[in-house]
Formats: structure tokens, C-alpha cells, sequence
């Protein structure tokens, strides 16, 4: 993938619109593991997840995202999570 660092117009549209939906995958929900190490999750939640939530406010992930979400942390938050929507397949597809 390559990236504009001039102008980038899909993040310039989320910093414009914060309000806008936004769909996120799993992998920007579950604290990374590098080395062989996880970074902690109250770090994690602190210095990303917090800053995110609070920053856009319609966030949303699908419902096969939800489920990859093996991780108990990361389920709590996004349970706790109570303006974050959940598309199902069923409200999807006519």
C-alpha cells in the first residue's frame, strides 16, 4: 500500500468529520504482540483504545470481528462500549 504523505483524503475526512461511522477490524482492538511480548493492556487501552473512542465517537465492527476478539480484555472494553454498534450480516444484505 502506498500512502501520500502530502495529502491523505480519507484521513483528512476523519479529522474534518469525527461524527462520521467509522468500521474498525479486529486488529486495532486486540493489544499487539512483538517479540514474543504483549504490551500491557491497560497501556494499550490508555494510549490508543481511550484516545480513539473519545476522539470519534461512531465507531463500529462487524459482527465475525466481535468474535475474534479472544482476547478478555479486549471483549470487556468493547463490551463496555455502549455507543459502539455492531452490523450483523442480516442488517446488511436486503
Amino acid at each position: 500500500m502506498k500512502i501520500n504523505l502530502v495529502f491523505n483524503p480519507a484521513l483528512e475526512s476523519l479529522f474534518k468529520a469525527p461524527s462520521q461511522l467509522i468500521t474498525f477490524d479486529a486488529n486495532l482492538l486486540i493489544s499487539p504482540t512483538r517479540f514474543g511480548k504483549s504490551i500491557n493492556f491497560e497501556k494499550y487501552k490508555t494510549n490508543w483504545l481511550d484516545p480513539i473512542f473519545d476522539l470519534f465517537p461512531n465507531i463500529s465492527i462487524h459482527e465475525a470481528v466481535y468474535e475474534e476478539l479472544v482476547d478478555i480484555n479486549s471483549k470487556k472494553y468493547i463490551d463496555s462500549k455502549s455507543s459502539l454498534r455492531i452490523h450483523k450480516d442480516s442488517s446488511l444484505t436486503p
